[in-house]
């Protein structure tokens, strides 16, 4: 799909005019691949200029729709995110699109409780999950379980939040979202860190840096970074803490996010964490290893970020 590029682009600018039905397949057929690989900003832009060119009323313009919400979301634009899933769960429910129903439910589900509401977020996940059972489809409504895991460590419930974690990896794990298995393990990781268990925490947190490099997906990457980065500072190694929060955010610019907290619920604090390791080596050391960290390649900030050195310095924390 990476190869093909610049051909989607050709037939998306033809279409865009000369076949904007089209078009809106197109867009929604291709949003997957705009997610993995960070391209939120010009999938945004096809999908807005799609939708306005196409006066539909069908389901691909509800798909289109709900498409359009999940990239907003990602970029973590939530109130356009919101007001587009709105908008999509309006008609799928005329046309009785039940998966696109389910999809969209799910995911006011997340913007609710990332605009702080985690409590409310809950019955949007149940109904999301309900249809998604109804549908024989169970990748869905793991989906939904996971960010009920989400919710209630939100809500300060660690202990169930961990639970649920803990039972369904394994499932998450047997459908192949691989991304999906990531977001998990981030937050079985943080619900370990919080219990000082940094063994379990670094062993999910790397998978998940791991599994994100694998999909060259930018955002995933920087929030697996983000998580090292606490796990980093409590192990006591602050400057590697600085370096790994640079490289995170490195990331997230390189994706177009312009709300840092569209990291997930367990990097949410990372500025206030980066905030005391700065106060613990000094403003100027502080600033060299946030710039380095932003400055490094791919490869070697994962290099970094997997390095052995870091088994041994926490296991000494």
């Amino acid at each position: 799909m990476e190869a093909e590029h610049d051909n989607l682009r050709a037939a998306l600018e033809w279409s865009v005019t000369r076949a904007p039905d089209i078009c809106l397949r197109l867009v929604t057929a291709w949003e997957p691949f705009w997610g993995l690989r960070g391209y939120f900003a010009e999938g945004r832009q096809w999908q807005s200029r799609a939708l306005a060119a196409s006066s539909t009323t069908t389901v691909d313009r509800a798909r289109s729709l709900a498409t359009a919400s999940d990239l907003s979301f990602r970029q973590g634009d939530f109130l356009t995110s919101r007001a587009l899933a709105d908008e999509s769960l309006m008609l799928a429910q005329q046309l009785g699109d039940l998966t696109t129903t389910a999809r969209v439910l799910n995911r006011i589900g997340t913007t609710v409780a990332v605009l702080g509401d985690p409590v409310g977020a809950r019955s949007w996940y149940d109904r999301s999950i309900a249809l998604y059972q109804q549908l024989g489809d169970p990748h869905g409504a793991l989906v939904a379980l996971c960010n009920i895991g989400k919710s209630a460590a939100y809500e300060g419930d660690f202990t169930a939040a961990l639970e649920l974690f803990r039972r369904i990896l394994p499932s998450i794990r047997q459908t192949g979202d691989l991304l999906r298995v990531a977001s998990t393990l981030e937050g079985l990781g943080s619900l370990y860190l919080r219990e000082s268990d940094f063994t379990g925490a670094r062993k999910c947190f790397s998978e998940s840096l791991a599994i994100a490099r694998e999909q060259e997906n930018p955002v995933t990457i920087a929030s697996a970074l983000a998580c090292l980065a606490h796990l980093a500072a409590a192990t006591s190694q602050p400057e590697r803490s600085i370096r790994l929060g640079g490289a995170s955010q490195g990331f997230l610019n390189q994706a177009g996010v312009t709300n840092a907290s569209l990291a997930d619920w367990w990097t949410a604090d990372a500025d206030s964490a980066v905030e005391d390791m700065r106060a613990k080596v000094g403003r100027s050391a502080a600033t060299a290893a946030w710039e380095d960290g932003r400055s490094m390649s791919r490869e070697d900030v994962v290099a970094y970020a997997l390095g052995e050195d870091f088994v041994s310095a926490g296991d000494l924390a």
